[in-house]
């Protein structure tokens, strides 16, 4: 049986433009176990988001290496499902339903299955009544959630996420993070999640990473979050555990 592990060995990524060099990563080690989900915390600019890019396969290294399931990453797989920040990855002609459907169709699955596979994660993400709509006619995260349901219907082995939830107001965000853990544990499904939010990462991470600032951005710490840590944004177990957190960020 494989063992859908993820790891980045000795990662670095500079960007070359004309005579400037910047490296935005440099040796970055770390391992991702199935059936995690990962949070990958810092500040602005310190390059989460080129990590995503590299294991998405978006991008190349400079040197060092990220395999999955034990095998080199080159270039994108339908086995790391990717879910982006904002909603315009989402074809504005076709309904939810229509939407999500697009890559089972691709794929050429068969219409009937493809037709209770759609049903099963519109109903997932909540949205089992609105797969006649069109994305304008959506709220902002009702359309967070179809691209959700897009990616989950094509079945991937990890879900790689781009701070999804960043773009919306905070009671819909609020929302859609108690969503997102109830989809992660009825899915069993390994997930990177991107985000500058120390809540949001204590909220929904089984492990959280913290980044150093760019440039030259490594793994300064990675914390484990207990099964039974009570994520009530009030208690005091989740109120020192941010402040651990925010001082390693801060440091």
């Amino acid at each position: 049986m494989s063992n859908k592990n993820v790891e980045f060995v000795n990662l670095s990524k500079t960007f070359v433009s004309g005579d400037q060099n910047f490296t935005a990563l440099e040796n970055v080690n770390f391992n991702i176990n199935e059936n995690d989900f990962f949070c990958l915390l810092g500040p602005s600019g310190c390059g989460k988001t080129t990590v995503l890019n590299i294991l998405a396969g978006f991008e190349k290294s400079s040197s060092g290496k990220t395999e999955f399931d034990g095998r080199e990453i080159s270039e994108p797989s339908k086995e790391r499902g990717v879910v982006f920040q904002a909603d315009n990855s989402l074809y504005d002609w076709l309904t939810a339903e229509q939407n999500v459907e697009f890559g089972l169709r691709i794929s050429g699955k068969d219409k009937k299955e493809t037709k209770k596979v759609v049903s099963h994660y519109l109903e997932l993400v909540g949205l089992g009544d609105q797969g006649h709509k069109f994305p304008h006619e959506l709220s902002g995260g009702m359309r967070q959630r179809v691209q959700l349901a897009r990616v989950l219907a094509n079945q991937p082995e990890m879900l790689v996420m781009d701070e999804p939830f960043a773009a919306l107001d905070a009671q819909t965000r609020r929302v859609l993070q108690d969503e997102m853990r109830r989809i992660w544990h009825e899915n069993k499904i390994t997930v990177l999640f991107i985000t500058h939010d120390i809540e949001e990462a204590l909220l929904l991470g089984s492990k959280v990473a913290v980044m150093t600032a760019g440039p030259n951005a490594s793994i300064k710490s990675i914390l484990d979050i207990p099964k039974d840590f009570e994520r009530n944004r009030l208690s005091p177990e989740f109120v020192n555990k941010f402040a651990e957190v925010q001082a390693l960020i801060a440091d």
